[in-house]
């Protein structure tokens, strides 16, 4: 996480004693314990469970073909790593063999999908901001052409928590979003101007 943050890259790690028993604590034992032996900086979430019948959602979804649209990846020992686009569609599934540097790993992090604008269309420009000081996100571009314009505001989960914006634009767009009313953490912004697609990470300060 630390190495890559720059990159449009976030780790999220999710506490699991379905393997081994290893992680019986609760979740404030857990994450002051990753916290202070291990420098931990990404976010680590509430211990769920992976292979019981109350398998949390979020698993469900990384497990399952019907649900992911990829492929099932079952989980079966700790230290699964499971790759997610901006977009939140799921990517790939790698084993706890595979160690974190792989690079298979670390080249999909660097790959263009995951770090900037897909240049499909030459007409228009795209730009993310995260004013923290004001509690704003501004989507700008400058549009040639009336174009189909949608922004979305997405959680570390993947999950669509607003569609803020959908509409046609020209010339100079502008758009402005208020961010007071979320809790603090991590957030993606997806701004779509026809076919060229930006997703920007964003942290809400409070």
């Amino acid at each position: 996480d630390s190495t890559y943050n720059a990159n449009n890259f976030v780790v999220v790690g999710f506490p699991c004693n379905d393997f081994g028993g290893q992680d019986p604590y609760a979740d404030s034992t857990i994450a002051t314990f990753c916290f202070s032996q291990y420098g931990v900086t990404f976010p680590m979430m509430q211990k769920i469970s992976i292979t019981a019948i109350d398998t949390a959602d979020v698993y469900k979804w990384l497990q399952r073909q019907d649900l992911n649209g990829v492929a099932d990846a079952p989980v079966s020992w700790n230290f699964n790593k499971f790759c997610i686009d901006e977009t939140g569609h799921w990517v790939r599934h790698f084993a706890s063999t595979t160690a974190p540097f792989d690079t298979a790993i670390t080249n999909w992090i660097l790959s263009p999908s995951v770090t900037g604008i897909q240049h499909a269309t030459a007409n228009a420009s795209l730009d993310v901001k995260m004013n923290n000081a004001q509690q704003l996100i501004q989507v700008s571009s400058t549009l040639n052409n009336s174009s189909n314009v949608k922004i979305e505001l997405i959680n570390i989960q993947g999950q669509v928590i607003s569609k803020i914006y959908n509409g046609i634009a020209n010339g100079l767009f502008t758009f402005t979003y208020s961010t007071a009313s979320l809790n603090q953490g991590i957030y993606f912004v997806r701004a779509q101007i026809d076919s060229i697609s930006k997703t920007e990470k964003i942290v809400v300060l409070k």
